[in-house]
């Protein structure tokens, strides 16, 4: 037998050798169970990225047509509010063109019930 084989075949007889392996199995089981659970956690994390992700996308894209309706409505609004106003001022121009034509017209009938008036005193006077 050689050196070399002589000493390996000792350590391995020793209790602490046994214990020190154990220790290191142990060791390297508890790291690849840590690696495991690191790897599930990124692929869950993963996962809910992509789920949350989409539905975020999707209420960004109804928070979006909402907005272009709110849009929408709001010129609606202001156009039809100018569209009131307009028709406000032309109804009180046309009352007012209404009033000034009727108080036109009575004058010209007053004129006209003197005017007869004149004429019958005139024809009733020999």
């Amino acid at each position: 037998m050689s050196a070399v084989y002589q000493t390996q075949q000792f350590e391995q007889d020793t209790p602490e050798t046994g214990q020190g392996k154990a220790a290191l199995e142990i060791e390297q089981l508890i790291e690849e169970i840590g690696g495991r659970y690191i790897a599930d956690l990124q692929a869950l994390s993963e996962e809910f990225s992509r789920f949350y992700g989409a539905q975020l996308a999707s209420k960004d894209d109804q928070i979006a047509q909402l907005q272009q309706r709110l849009e929408t409505a709001e010129r609606e609004r202001d156009t039809n509010a100018a569209q009131m106003r307009e028709l406000k001022r032309a109804s009180a121009r046309y009352i007012a063109d209404l009033r000034a034509l009727s108080d036109q017209l009575s004058q010209h009938v007053d004129l006209s019930e003197t005017a007869d008036q004149a004429l019958e005193v005139g024809r009733g006077s020999p």
